[in-house]
């Protein structure tokens, strides 16, 4: 909500420590469209689909579609059996309507983000919602490299950084409710000195949840407030 200049979040920020697992909990039984489906399909395909959101929610979708850029991605998911179509989520029209929407680390590379979201909801059923999760502007590794006098680490495909408030700022400009903010950390486990650093992300965002390097988004029409 709107605050004199300043933006308010109409529901009060809460940390999350499993987003796939609140993200699942949406999906059951439901129609989804996966936005992104198809990212890093083939490193999945080498090690296992455990850890693929995708796969995960076609474990528990009544039915499930996926949207991606990538023909290279989409080729190999859809030798695995995926339903993933090819298309820039601003602008294709799939014919269909979602119980649920997944836009899982999409934002962050959309290059009109009103203008996808603007398309998505027109893919959203009357009482259904949009997920979003995306990397989070005031993540304490932002702010040490500040510190540092450095620049913060921006992936070469990422062109847009975000904070709840913005998010809600843009549901008030178009009308849309944030149904719910929750910010997280996943645990990195790649080598031990990246397992330390995400304990210490997480033990300083324990006392600061601000700290966290993503945040989660459940995004409805107005009508379903």
């Amino acid at each position: 909500m709107k605050n004199n200049n300043s933006v308010i979040l109409d529901n009060p920020a809460k940390t999350l420590g499993d987003p796939y697992g609140a993200i699942l909990e949406l999906a059951q039984n439901k129609r989804i469209l996966n936005v992104g489906a198809a990212g890093n399909a083939s490193d999945y395909a080498q090690i296992g689909m455990e850890q693929w959101l995708h796969a995960k929610l076609g474990q528990v979708a009544a039915a499930l579609v996926g949207l991606d850029l990538d023909p290279r991605e989409i080729s190999v998911a859809r030798n695995m059996g995926y339903d993933i179509h090819y298309g820039n989520c601003e602008t294709e029209n799939l014919g269909q309507k979602f119980d649920l929407i997944v836009m899982a680390d999409v934002l962050e590379h959309v290059g009109n983000p009103t203008l996808a979201l603007q398309n998505m909801f027109r893919h959203l059923d009357h009482e259904g919602k949009i997920v979003i999760t995306t990397p989070n502007a005031t993540f304490l590794g932002n702010i040490l490299n500040g510190l540092l006098r450095r620049g913060p680490n921006v992936y070469w495909d990422h062109v847009q950084l975000y904070t709840p408030e913005n998010i809600q700022a843009l549901c008030d400009r178009e009308g849309w409710r944030l149904e719910g903010t929750r910010f997280f950390s996943l645990y990195d486990r790649r080598t031990f000195a990246v397992q330390l650093k995400s304990l210490i992300v997480r033990g300083a965002c324990a006392l600061f949840p601000r700290f966290h390097s993503a945040f989660l988004c459940i995004l409805s029409t107005s009508q379903n407030s």
